[in-house]
């Protein structure tokens, strides 16, 4: 048996490719100057990077970094509206103004307010508007799983709010 094979008189199509010869050849190309590029942008940071001006900051000894966390006043909002803080039942109005004591001693403090799920949320929105009054910022919301019981037997949260 013999195996005849005349590739030059092929009936059939072909397959030209010499679209995909030209698609590889500008990938190359693109490659080749991509490179080049990444290469010019780095040399250029390190001499950015050489330039930098020496300066000599002036130093005070009244500025000091502070490990502290500032403190916390835990609100309680009770579902009749009472407000419970540090064990005490308060108004609003004393509310406010133990609100606006605490922002003079410490405007960071952090205030979390804690309503009864059967709370009114205008009890909660009033506590935050107090607030703001104030000039407390840093606010956060919890919800609380049974009655407000204080600073000394504080109830498990089932909710935890953001800052």
């Amino acid at each position: 048996m013999s195996l005849d094979l005349d590739l030059a008189e092929s009936d059939g199509p072909g397959l030209d490719i010499t679209p995909v010869i030209d698609i590889i050849f500008q990938l190359v190309l693109f490659l080749l100057i991509a490179t080049s590029m990444t290469d010019e942008m780095s040399s250029e940071r390190e001499k950015v990077e050489e330039q930098k001006i020496a300066l000599d900051l002036p130093q005070s000894g009244a500025g000091q970094k502070s490990d502290e966390k500032p403190e916390t006043l835990i609100i309680n909002v009770q579902e009749d509206g009472a407000y419970i803080v540090r064990g005490q039942s308060l108004t609003r109005r004393s509310l406010r103004e133990l609100l606006t004591q605490v922002a003079g001693e410490n405007p960071r403090t952090s205030i979390s307010i804690r309503g009864h799920r059967s709370t009114a949320l205008q009890h909660v929105v009033d506590a935050m508007s107090d607030c703001h009054k104030a000039g407390l910022r840093q606010l956060d919301i919890r919800v609380q799983s049974g009655g407000a019981k204080g600073a000394a037997g504080e109830d498990p949260l089932d909710v935890g709010g953001g800052r």
